[in-house]
């Protein structure tokens, strides 16, 4: 492909750029920063990227006038500072060529993203927890964005999660567990993980951690609601399991307990 970041025969969006089969140009555009007149935009080359270079252009958001050059790049993402933050936001757009022998495609659609400058509308990420074993907890929460508006725009977001066995009192990290940066650029709805190397009968206190684009560092990022879960050994499955008698409108079940000798479930 001689521009193989942008596509002519559909969007390009997240969906595409997981399925390279359906779609073989899709770029996978996307912001990780928005602070303070800089913004970062980063895109996913598909094929070799030592073969590749890129010309990226920018405008203010909502005007028809012409796009001023960025620059030629030969990575994956860009920084352009000096923005002004008082416009809507900014509309950068993207074209792929061949490094070597420096072409840039100008026949195929340019791939563009909307860059806000104000952060939208954050929500809750819903912690939850999902189970637990003899030395783990296993958790899941969901974007800190709705997938509307410039909410749906590709960003990057990182997750910290922080297991404390003495609930973050005192210094918060003196007994406190940390899992990341988990770094998301795709979207993801919701996003899972499993804090390991925990002690059975502990209960710990969990809480999630959420960076954004629109933040200089983790000092300021948003923190949910705090969990308590303890680890605990789980009993086996049992042995045995049968319908020992059925009548018209039930059936009884008999089972043996699981290996080890742990009692069955009673109910």
């Amino acid at each position: 492909s001689t521009n193989p970041v942008t596509t002519t025969a559909q969007a390009c969006t997240t969906a595409c750029c997981t399925d390279p089969d359906e779609c073989t140009q899709c770029c996978g555009l996307g912001f990780s920063k928005s602070l303070s007149g800089s913004i970062t935009v980063y895109w996913t080359p598909l094929i070799n990227l030592a073969r590749l270079q890129y010309y990226v252009e920018k405008r203010i958001y909502g005007t028809s006038g012409a796009y001023t050059a960025v620059g030629t790049v030969y990575g994956s993402e860009v920084t352009e500072n000096g923005l002004d933050f008082l416009s809507p936001g900014w509309q950068f757009r993207i074209r792929g060529g061949q490094r070597g022998a420096n072409t840039i495609d100008d026949l195929a659609v340019a791939v563009g993203i909307v860059v806000p400058v104000v952060e939208p509308t954050v929500r809750d990420v819903e912690l939850r927890i999902d189970s637990v074993s003899a030395t783990s907890i296993s958790m899941t929460w969901r974007r800190p964005y709705e997938s509307t508006g410039f909410g749906a725009t590709l960003m990057e977001v990182q997750y910290l999660v922080q297991v404390s066995a003495d609930g973050f009192s005192g210094d918060a990290m003196q007994n406190t567990k940390q899992y990341g940066p988990l770094v998301d650029r795709t979207n993801r709805e919701t996003t899972s993980l499993e804090a390991i190397g925990l002690t059975a009968g502990v209960t710990y206190s969990i809480r999630v951690r959420t960076r954004t684009p629109f933040m200089a560092g983790w000092t300021t990022a948003y923190t949910s609601l705090v969990l308590n879960s303890a680890p605990s050994e789980q009993p086996g499955p049992v042995n045995q399991l049968i319908a020992s008698t059925a009548g018209l409108y039930s059936v009884v079940f008999t089972w043996l307990p699981p290996s080890g000798g742990t009692s069955p479930p009673t109910s």
